[in-house]
């Protein structure tokens, strides 16, 4: 829940939503604890959950793939 809560709040308050990298980035610049616990996959994956449900705006799962660079999946 602290990951999905983090990554939520850094999408709309700190970094681009369509960028995963900057929502990595600002994730990891938070605070020394959430860059120890907090992976880039797990951050990545919280992303992509969170475009997938059109919390940050993405409403569609193409557009997630679109901004993430996969087809197909």
């Amino acid at each position: 829940m602290e990951l999905l809560g983090t990554v939520h709040w850094v999408m709309h308050h700190d970094a681009s939503p369509e960028n995963a990298n900057d929502v990595i980035t600002r994730v990891h610049a938070w605070s020394e604890r959430k860059r120890s616990q907090m992976k880039d996959g797990h951050i990545r994956a919280a992303w992509e959950r969170l475009c997938e449900q059109g919390w940050p705006g993405l409403a569609a799962v193409g557009d997630v793939r679109a901004a993430i660079g996969v087809e197909g999946v």
